[in-house]
C-alpha cells in the first residue's frame, strides 16, 4: 500500500495529517530455474563420450581425490552432453495454488482483460456490468473449486491424522499464530521467571 500524506491544517503545534492511498501494482515474479533435458537419447550420448575419456586418475592411491576426479568426470560428459539451460516461466502461467485449474487460469485471464476495457471506458458503460458479472461468476467458481479441492482432500485423508493436518496447516496459518501465541507468552514468562 502507497501511502501519501497531505497536510491539511495546523492545530496548534500538532499539523493534522490526511492519508490517501491505493494498493500498488504488485506483480508476482516469474519462476526461474536450470534444467537439463535428461532422456535415454541422452543418456546414451553421455555413455558415448565415457570412451574418450583418459580413465587414468583412477589409479590414484588417494581414494578422496580418485572420488572427486571421478565424479568431476562425470559432470563434463553431462555438460557436454546435456547441458543445463535457464527456464523461465511467466508469473501468470505459474499455478500458485493447487486447486486453481487451467480452467481458472484462463478466466483469470479473461477478467484481467475486461477490468482493462472497463477501465478504459466511462462508468456507464456496458463493460462496467460485463466485467461485475464475470468477476462474480470468477469468484464463486474459485471458492467452489478451493472448496471441493479441500473436501476431497479430507476425505481422502480422513483416517489420516498426520496427512489431514498437513491439508489443515496451509489454511490457517498455523506458524503465523503459533509465533504471535509464543509472543504473547513470552514476556509474561520472562516476568514470572525473573521474580522466582
Amino acid at each position: 500500500m502507497c501511502i501519501r500524506y497531505l497536510n491539511i491544517r495546523h492545530f496548534h503545534h500538532f499539523p493534522l495529517f490526511v492519508g490517501v492511498g491505493h494498493q500498488d501494482n504488485i506483480q508476482n515474479k516469474p519462476l526461474s530455474f536450470t534444467c537439463r533435458k535428461l532422456d535415454t537419447e541422452t543418456a546414451d550420448n553421455i555413455c558415448s563420450l565415457f570412451p574418450c575419456v583418459n580413465w587414468n586418475f583412477i589409479d590414484n592411491p588417494d581414494l578422496d581425490v580418485g572420488c572427486e576426479k571421478l565424479i568431476e568426470t562425470i559432470n563434463n560428459c553431462t555438460d557436454i552432453a546435456a547441458p543445463e539451460k535457464s527456464v523461465k516461466i511467466l508469473a501468470n502461467k505459474v499455478i500458485r495454488e493447487p486447486w486453481h485449474t487451467k480452467a481458472l487460469q484462463k478466466s483469470s485471464h479473461t477478467l484481467n482483460k475486461l477490468f482493462r476495457k472497463k477501465t478504459q471506458n466511462t462508468p456507464d458503460h456496458d463493460s462496467q456490468s460485463e466485467y461485475k458479472r464475470y468477476r462474480n461468476l470468477y469468484n464463486e467458481l474459485k471458492r467452489k473449486a478451493r472448496k471441493s479441492y479441500y473436501c476431497g482432500m479430507f476425505n481422502m485423508f480422513k483416517n489420516d491424522v498426520k496427512n489431514t493436518w498437513k491439508t489443515l496447516r496451509p489454511l490457517t496459518d498455523w506458524k503465523k499464530i503459533c509465533a504471535k501465541n509464543l509472543s504473547l507468552r513470552m514476556p509474561l514468562y520472562i516476568s514470572t521467571n525473573y521474580r522466582t
